[in-house]
């Protein structure tokens, strides 16, 4: 565990000073010349920055393969506890069992934040609002007090709203909507809520989206 943590501090860092000082790149390469297989799986959100970073790391050390996928937060989590994968992508930190599984293995979770993200909430196009307040979308997701688009629309829309959302057992993203919507990441949907889930095709992030936009709600 200790070499996957350098490894990712290594990684890390040879891709800052290469974007800094591009020109020391030969240099570096004498110094040390580093190789091997680094396997990574985990957030969806993340995965376009690892997969980038990881390619610009290869082209630095063309003698080391990084295989980076993408799947979910927790799915990602529980990959690596089992030892598949050498970091783990996440848009939340571990829970208290995710550390007391690693404590039990021997593992130490080192985590590094690389970046902020922020969780949007969509609507289709042809919808007329323009925004949603906390406390409507605490209404809507959670307590079932607004079920109909007139109520936050001013009447200029009308019908049953249908909601979608991934599963916050698996979706970092989703965790954390409910988190900050609901106060607590366990709160369950309303009833009738569609619950998007990934395909060997196609993420549910993405899967929501085209959803949204063939549907109007």
């Amino acid at each position: 565990m200790k070499n996957k943590m350098v490894f990712l501090m290594l990684f890390i860092i040879s891709v800052l000073v290469a974007g800094c000082i591009g020109d020391s790149t030969e240099n570096s390469k004498q110094q040390t010349e580093l190789s091997g297989v680094l396997k990574l799986d985990g957030s969806t959100t993340v995965y376009p920055i690892a997969k980038t970073a990881s390619e610009e790391f290869m082209k630095l050390h063309p003698a080391v393969t990084i295989d980076v996928q993408q799947s979910s937060t927790g799915e990602g989590l529980v990959k690596f506890l089992a030892g598949e994968t050498d970091i783990s992508d996440a848009t939340r930190a571990p829970k208290d069992n995710e550390y007391a599984e690693a404590k039990q293995k021997g593992m130490k979770l080192h985590m590094i934040v690389i970046s902020n993200d922020a969780v949007g909430v969509i609507v289709h196009p042809s919808n007329p609002l323009s925004d949603l307040t906390t406390a409507q979308l605490k209404a809507i997701y959670f307590d079932g007090t607004v079920t109909d688009w007139s109520q936050i629309t001013n009447g200029t829309k009308k019908g049953k709203i249908k909601i979608y959302n991934t599963d916050p057992k698996i979706s970092g993203t989703a965790e954390l909507f409910n988190t900050k919507i609901a106060g607590s990441a366990d709160k369950q949907y309303v009833a009738g809520t569609t619950i998007i889930h990934p395909t060997p095709l196609m993420i549910p992030t993405i899967r929501m989206i085209l959803t949204v936009s063939h549907i109007p709600l």
